[in-house]
């Protein structure tokens, strides 16, 4: 049994040439693309483009306010190492400061270097633009975005 039956529509014609194919689902023909389980007749097709989806800066705002807001503890936390009656307090909210502080940097370390890009296949119908498939690589989107190109440029 192919795996054209387990849900990415139904088997392609042995005439028709492919243009690419591969086992997330991906298929591109003269006739019709299928993106993420969801066939597109490529007579519908008026665009295909990629782009780039910014990462999302929650974790570093996030971060940002933690990192900043562990100073209202660091900072009272010394001022009260300096007196001698409240050296103790003064190290415990100085050391729950630095701790915070160290949760907001990793919070921004977050973000620089574990988010990563995404990139986003558009597909162009009759008055719709869809993301069809989002992926980290942007070499694979530019395959499937030139295969597209060359199966619509086929149709004439």
């Amino acid at each position: 049994m192919s795996n054209w039956n387990q849900g990415y529509g139904a088997a392609p014609a042995s005439q028709e040439p492919v243009f690419f194919q591969d086992q997330r689902g991906v298929y591109v023909s003269r006739s019709r693309v299928v993106l993420a389980g969801v066939t597109y007749p490529i007579n519908g097709i008026t665009a295909v483009a990629s782009r780039k989806i910014s990462k999302t800066p929650v974790w570093l705002i996030i971060g940002i306010l933690v990192a900043l807001s562990s100073f209202s503890c660091i900072l009272p936390g010394v001022a009260m190492m300096t007196d001698e009656k409240s050296v103790g307090g003064g190290v415990g909210c100085a050391g729950m400061g630095a701790f915070e502080f160290l949760i907001g940097a990793g919070l921004i370390a977050l973000y620089i270097w574990v988010q990563k890009d995404r990139y986003a296949l558009v597909i162009g119908t009759a008055g719709t633009q869809v993301d069809a498939i989002i992926h980290t690589d942007w070499r694979y989107i530019g395959s499937v975005v030139e295969a597209i190109n060359n199966a619509l440029a086929s149709r004439y």
